[in-house]
């Protein structure tokens, strides 16, 4: 047996205690998985897999997600508890307390307006190239420590001189670059901006102001979760803003590349 397998058996299986809850059990796995990328309880080998699905402490789905409702939590417990006593006893019972979610979930949906839906989000920063090195659940972990807003033309996201605490995402809209009040770039959907600050020990003030020029979607990551995230997630957002960096460079060198060439050319017209 795989431990991709072991690890949506019920404990009492281990004993040889075979009842139709166990199929319950093994949903709540799979829900679990599907909410945050991964499962409730994962283990190097069998043995050791074994020992945490018998003994071990499930982590709250809202440390994962703290987005999700605690009743979605308290669900999830309750098809994933040990005890057969405590785990939902038939699959109507288990339909009926979706119901009750789901309804309670649209009742809070529209107390959410200004931010965009976890779910709606993952799916589109999966399908950004930028982020296309980074697994499910740094993914997820991503997300986690950002804030999301939906934003309108005109709106202001990091002034020239004020300090440099966070990064930012325009995910949906476009932003102008302004610097000393003189547009000098054009922000479109799928850019990160605000990142080269975060390796410097003493961040510098911001260079310019970034401004909306239509309503849109921004992401906001504060530099101090980012140095508090996971080594994984660190190290693969870290090789993200040196590539945003080099990609940089190499365009300004091709600028002034070309501006010498028009300087050389109309020095040579002249003479």
């Amino acid at each position: 047996m795989d431990i991709g397998s072991l690890a949506y058996m019920a404990p009492e299986l281990f004993r040889m205690w075979v009842t139709p809850q166990a199929d319950i059990y093994a949903l709540g796995v799979v829900l679990h998985q599907l909410l945050t990328g991964k499962r409730p309880f994962d283990a190097p080998d069998q043995a050791s897999l074994m020992y945490k699905i018998l003994n071990g402490d499930r982590e709250p789905l809202t440390s994962f997600r703290p987005d999700l409702p605690e009743n979605l939590n308290t669900l999830l417990d309750k098809m994933l508890a040990r005890s057969l006593e405590d785990r939902f006893a038939n699959w109507p019972s288990v339909l009926s307390a979706l119901s009750t979610h789901s309804s309670k979930a649209l009742q809070a949906k529209s107390s959410a307006a200004e931010r965009p839906a976890e779910a709606e989000l993952y799916d589109q920063l999966r399908q950004l190239p930028l982020l296309a090195t980074l697994n499910d659940a740094q993914l997820w972990e991503l997300l986690r420590i950002s804030h999301w807003r939906k934003i309108t033309a005109g709106t202001v996201l990091m002034r020239e001189g004020d300090n440099a605490i966070s990064c930012y995402l325009l995910l949906k809209g476009e932003a102008r670059v302004l610097q000393k009040g003189k547009l000098i770039a054009l922000l479109e959907a799928g850019t990160l901006f605000g990142e080269l600050a975060f390796a410097e020990e003493t961040p510098s003030p911001r260079a310019a102001t970034v401004a909306t020029a239509s309503n849109g979607t921004i992401g906001k990551w504060p530099y101090s979760k980012l140095h508090s995230a996971s080594p994984g997630l660190q190290s693969k957002m870290l090789q993200i803003f040196f590539r945003l960096a080099a990609e940089r460079l190499k365009q300004s060198d091709e600028r002034y590349l070309r501006l010498y060439r028009q300087y050389a050319q109309t020095e040579d017209a002249g003479s």
